[in-house]
């Protein structure tokens, strides 16, 4: 594990700690609350993994640990990063296997919903109670892609980050 492993985006209302350590498995970890702000960042951010799994010729599978979102996303934020995921999966829907969402309020479950249904997406995105279903759902697409499993990613020795400052 190196620092390039590790991206930080840090907004006064969110901040993103974005993880690569397991490539061609990345885990995104939220908190706070998302803005529209915050999308061409992130968005940059993944379309250079992409550009890697491309060069690489690889394909990726998506984590995205929710749980430390404090409020739903306004309507504006929703449908704003639904449009940004929309760009990035209709370009690179070849790349992209999946995600699965690990979320833990009802409400933001909700606003996750609204936001995979406006992307219209050609990729599996499927909700998770817990890190643990996360990652076997990240595991199940990548074996079935024919793609092997990053070594020493488990849910036993998984630590959810620290919200970044």
């Amino acid at each position: 594990m190196s620092g390039s492993d590790f991206e930080h985006i840090v907004l006064p209302e969110i901040a993103l700690v974005l993880d690569v350590q397991h490539f061609p498995v990345l885990i995104v970890t939220w908190f706070g609350v998302p803005v529209p702000a915050l999308v061409p960042r992130y968005t940059d951010w993944l379309m250079r993994i992409v550009a890697r799994a491309e060069t690489e010729s690889t394909r990726l599978v998506l984590i995205d640990d929710v749980v430390g979102l404090t409020e739903r996303p306004d309507p504006e934020a929703r449908r704003t990063m639904a449009q940004a995921l929309k760009s990035v999966s209709d370009e690179h829907a070849e790349r992209l296997l999946g995600a699965s969402v690990v979320v833990s309020n009802p409400f933001v479950r909700a606003a996750i919903t609204v936001v995979m249904s406006l992307t219209r997406r050609p990729f599996d995105i499927k909700p998770a109670r817990d890190m643990e279903q996360a990652l076997a759902h990240a595991r199940r697409m990548l074996e079935q892609a024919g793609l092997t499993w990053p070594e020493g990613l488990d849910a036993k020795s998984y630590r959810r980050p620290d919200r970044p400052a």
